[in-house]
């Protein structure tokens, strides 16, 4: 196996998947391992060998859960997570506790919660014309799936 290196310093998101999937769509036999985003499971799971019979029940139970789902591609696992860039939420309590239940929805932030639970704090503090959340602004992919959950 010889690694090939496509640094994004030199290749854009767009031209690593098109390299991708011109080598896979030609069956090239230079491409037998290769690193994704997981956003793009679904993209190259009609090529990939299925990984289940790899990794024990054990071993997948201690990575992360949500990142384990994001590799399985009708129901068959097709990647492995090789790391993780996980994003944090910073939220201040001196607001939330002016909230009835401000105890229950704290515990509801520290075990991670949805974009549609994310908008009832706005309306419970009628922020619906204020400034509510700061998100990653930088022109990257991260930023469109922030909007696209």
């Amino acid at each position: 196996m010889i690694p090939v290196n496509l640094p994004f310093s030199k290749f854009s998101t767009i031209e690593r998947k098109e390299l991708f999937t011109r080598s896979l769509r030609s069956k090239s036999e230079k491409l037998d391992i290769f690193a994704d985003d997981l956003i793009w499971v679904p993209r190259f799971a009609k090529w990939c060998e299925p990984l289940d019979s790899y990794f024990s029940a054990d071993e997948k139970r201690r990575l992360l859960r949500d990142a384990m789902r994001s590799c399985v591609f009708e129901g068959t696992l097709v990647a492995m997570p090789m790391y993780l860039d996980i994003g944090h939420m910073y939220y201040r309590w001196d607001i939330i506790r002016r909230l009835s239940d401000a105890a229950a929805i704290e515990k509801r932030l520290q075990e991670s919660i949805s974009w549609k639970e994310m908008a009832h704090p706005r309306r419970w503090l009628a922020y619906m014309n204020k400034p509510f959340f700061i998100f990653p602004a930088k022109d990257f992919e991260g930023l469109v799936c922030n909007y696209n959950r």
